[in-house]
């Protein structure tokens, strides 16, 4: 029974050895943590967001943006043209 406290005590004082040791090996390895300030906006949002460009915008479709077609050149529309 004594050798089983003996162990026990032993234990719990090699774990708050270690624990002690880490924190202090961790506080001189590692950087101060420093506090960081931001800048905040002080107006208030609001919801107009003014007119919107036609030529990006169209009102009267199902999805209101304007087909973009990426690589045409005038005329060419989605390149359904033929031979190609």
């Amino acid at each position: 029974m004594k050798e089983s406290r003996f162990d026990l005590i032993t234990s719990i004082l090699a774990a708050v050895v270690g624990g002690a040791i880490a924190f202090f090996v961790c506080n001189l390895l590692l950087p101060k943590i420093e506090d960081v300030k931001y800048k905040t906006l002080e107006t208030a949002a609001t919801s107009d967001i003014g007119t919107l460009d036609e030529e990006i915008f169209n009102n009267n479709a199902i999805n209101p943006t304007v087909e973009v077609c990426v690589g045409c050149t005038g005329g060419e529309s989605d390149g359904d043209e033929e031979g190609e």
